[in-house]
């Protein structure tokens, strides 16, 4: 049963993460990418703990909250963050992000293995819809398979749309009594260790500091990082995971058009085509999770 204000937290999701590729995009040759994360991380954590602060709120989650919610930061932060601006080394932005979104191809089996959600025969029938969408949008024909550098990103990708469906479907297992901005910079805080390790491994050369890299991370720590995971979380408290990853299919769209603006990216029929599969299966699940309500 969603919320009247799921729908804006959605939006928020989406907008701020498909932007932000772009973001990532314009500096990721100024830094290492795990350096890049490390301090996006850092950063937001220090902005939602000020936040705790200024409205005293709780600093730590319910001690019996703790550990899940470590592990789940752990899949949706700290890998899935670094296995993103890892792969864009190797991936297109408009593949990495396509790649990345399949989340919610491995959202399904993992729902229905974890916690017993099952989604209606039109429900599934969106989701495969929308799936081939996503399988246009990506061109597989293009792909290189004899590039090495092309089969490790989209591996890297691949890898980082499972921990992040995986850390989903844990959230959905049960129900969480810890105010949720509490809960953000838990998750937020506990994957700096982890992150601030796999710097020591690939900090592999200076960071290049100028404004657009500050101006990207400002904009980093409080919208796509910290804003974006409270409404993620706000989400999945009310969604199935692979609904609400069907969803989140429009954030490569809109990648998409503002890369077409921003980098002058090629319109092309098979893109627009992907589009409109993809549109489709979300008006197959958005129409069938309005008939079950109104015969509900």
């Amino acid at each position: 049963m969603t919320s009247r204000l799921t729908p804006l937290y959605l939006t928020v999701a989406i907008l701020s993460w498909g932007g932000n590729w772009i973001l990532m995009k314009l500096i990721v040759g100024d830094l290492p990418a795990i350096a890049f994360t490390l301090i996006r991380v850092a950063g937001a954590a220090a902005v939602v703990v000020a936040l705790l602060v200024a409205t005293r709120r709780p600093l730590l989650p319910l001690r019996a909250e703790r550990l899940p919610l470590a592990g789940i930061g752990l899949l949706q932060v700290a890998a899935l963050l670094s296995l993103g601006i890892l792969g864009l080394h190797y991936v297109q932005t408009g593949r990495a992000v396509v790649l990345t979104y399949t989340m919610q191809i491995w959202a399904i089996p993992l729902e229905r293995w974890l916690v017993g959600q099952r989604l209606s025969r039109v429900k599934l029938a969106g989701a495969g819809v929308s799936l081939a969408g996503l399988l246009l949008y990506m061109e597989p024909g293009m792909i290189d398979w004899h590039d090495p550098g092309a089969l490790i990103g989209n591996g890297i990708l691949l890898s980082g749309a499972v921990v992040w469906a995986l850390g989903a479907v844990l959230y959905r297992r049960r129900a969480w009594h810890s105010d949720v901005w509490t809960q953000t910079a838990w998750q937020l805080l506990v994957s700096v260790p982890p992150l601030c390790l796999g710097a020591l491994v690939g900090w592999d050369r200076p960071i290049v500091w100028s404004a657009k890299l500050l101006a990207v991370f400002v904009v980093n720590w409080t919208v796509p990082t910290a804003l974006a995971y409270w409404c993620w979380a706000r989400v999945l408290a009310v969604m199935p995971a692979a609904t609400a990853g069907q969803w989140l299919l429009l954030t490569p769209v809109f990648a998409y058009v503002a890369s077409v603006f921003i980098f002058g990216d090629p319109v092309t029929l098979p893109i627009l085509a992907s589009i409109a599969l993809i549109l489709a299966g979300l008006l197959l699940t958005v129409r069938a999770t309005a008939r079950k309500a109104a015969s509900g």
